[in-house]
């Protein structure tokens, strides 16, 4: 569930164990909200079955740029910046998610400079793909 996750890879096992105990299970039916774009960060997510998409305030309208699958994670951008969140997620089928509280976020990389390093190279790595995911987006609105 969280192994997936580049920057949880390599992190010790009685840490690993401790996110994985601590963490929340969810299923969630088909065309729900997640989140919203400009929400607060609450936690992020991992799917474990079904699919989300994601959608972008691009232009005044909402427009779908991505779709996630099982294996994927999301909303771990808002959390490691503070800053709300920049997509809208909507369960595309009937998913199950495994939850990551901002405690436990706060918890477990404030402590752990190794791992706020993974997690700033992930977050680049990521605004790098959604910048290309909007250009791609607005282009097929064209």
């Amino acid at each position: 569930m969280f192994k997936n996750i580049p920057f949880l890879a390599g992190i010790p096992e009685d840490l690993f164990e401790k996110i994985v105990a601590r963490s929340e299970r969810r299923e969630v039916p088909a065309g729900q909200i997640i989140f919203n774009e400009g929400d607060a960060a609450d936690a992020m997510y991992s799917i474990s079955v079904g699919d989300v998409e994601v959608y972008k305030k691009i232009e005044g309208q909402q427009t779908k740029v991505n779709t996630l699958h099982a294996g994927d994670f999301f909303g771990e951008m808002a959390l490691a910046t503070k800053l709300p969140r920049n997509a809208t997620i909507i369960t595309k089928t009937a998913v199950k998610l495994v939850v990551l509280s901002r405690e436990l976020f706060d918890e477990i990389f404030g402590v752990n400079p190794e791992l706020s390093e993974k997690i700033s190279q992930a977050i680049v790595e990521r605004s790098q793909d959604n910048d290309l995911a909007d250009i791609q987006a607005k282009r097929e609105k064209y």
